[in-house]
């Protein structure tokens, strides 16, 4: 037999062969999130968000306030470069404030990001919003996420939480709800910045009972919302992943933090963007983004490999199913 009639296929074969070729193709294009497997994702290409957050976001009260502090703006950064849409708009405070939707205020603004909530007085319902976002205070994983406060014993962590997500999803159903995971309060490793132990914090921010608190926390979270799609963005957990298991090992405490609370310098923060906005528009950070100088010098010479980091970490992090706490 010649090579051409090797290889001929007949005509029923040739069908076979094109149908196979068609539900490939149909596979691929669809989201997968099969344990050990890459999620396949449609990437979001507009993103309208409202963060109830704090500092570990937003850090504009500072000795050296600079809009580079603020995740926020690197996320618009990301975004421009990539051609999607971003705009924000967020507020300052702990759960309990935050569950107070009387006193709902858009204090953030930004020198670049634009604004969703253009007119105050428009009802927060009213505002085309597509993508909620909140994070807990750093220094209450003390306690499971179930208990009372101390000088409150009608609320706990989760139950403030619920009271959030309920509003919000009243107010706008069935969009995306994120946990922003932050990292630990620093002031129990030793004094900043000499003393502080350092690679325990980092052991302490990947896998010990902070990291615990929040699986805990969602989990708990998902059980009393079955369905609701509230996601986790493990920020925290990743930045001490790439501060311990990278070149990004070579960075001070000083490169990254300004203090013990511990609020960060413009590198932590462009660092806990890319993991915000790799998780928001499920797809990786664009790799022809430049940062500025502002930026540590290792993170702006290593950024490919913290990219593909980073997202390898958000495919990684999942339920014991294999279900995505991400996407």
């Amino acid at each position: 037999m010649n090579s051409y009639q090797e290889y001929k296929l007949k005509p029923l074969s040739l069908l076979i062969f094109f149908i196979f070729l068609f539900t490939l193709s149909c596979k691929s294009s669809t989201d997968s999130v099969d344990a050990g497997t890459e999620i396949t994702q449609t990437p979001i290409t507009d993103i309208k968000s409202y963060v109830f957050g704090h500092s570990l976001i937003v850090h504009e009260y500072t000795s050296s306030p600079t809009e580079e502090k603020k995740v926020p703006h690197w996320i618009n950064k990301l975004a421009q470069e990539a051609n999607f849409n971003y705009t924000a708009d967020g507020q300052y405070g702990f759960l309990r404030q935050h569950a107070d939707f009387s006193t709902i205020n858009p204090q953030w603004g930004f020198d670049e990001v634009s604004s969703t909530w253009t007119n105050s007085s428009t009802p927060f319902a009213n505002v085309d919003f597509n993508n909620i976002m909140m994070t807990p205070a750093n220094f209450i994983q003390y306690q499971g996420p179930d208990e009372p406060y101390y000088d409150d014993p009608n609320v706990t962590p989760l139950s403030a939480t619920l009271e959030i997500f309920d509003q919000a999803r009243a107010a706008h159903p069935d969009i995306p709800f994120y946990i922003y995971e932050n990292w630990p309060d620093m002031s129990g490793y030793g004094t900043f910045p000499n003393s502080i132990d350092f690679a325990q914090y980092n052991n302490d921010t990947i896998g010990g009972n902070f990291h615990n608190w929040f699986i805990e926390y969602h989990d708990s979270l998902l059980s009393a919302r079955p369905g609701s799609q509230i996601k986790m963005i493990p920020v925290g957990p990743i930045l001490s992943k790439l501060f311990r298991d990278t070149n990004l090992s070579g960075l001070s405490i000083t490169d990254l933090y300004e203090d013990d609370s511990p609020h960060g310098q413009p590198t932590l923060y462009f660092l806990a963007s890319l993991v915000t906005y790799m998780a928001t528009f499920k797809t990786q950070a664009p790799l022809t983004y430049i940062a500025p100088n502002t930026v540590h010098e290792l993170v702006r010479n290593n950024y490919t490999s913290t990219v593909n980091f980073i997202w390898n970490e958000l495919q990684n992090f999942n339920h014991e199913n294999g279900d995505s706490r991400v996407f």
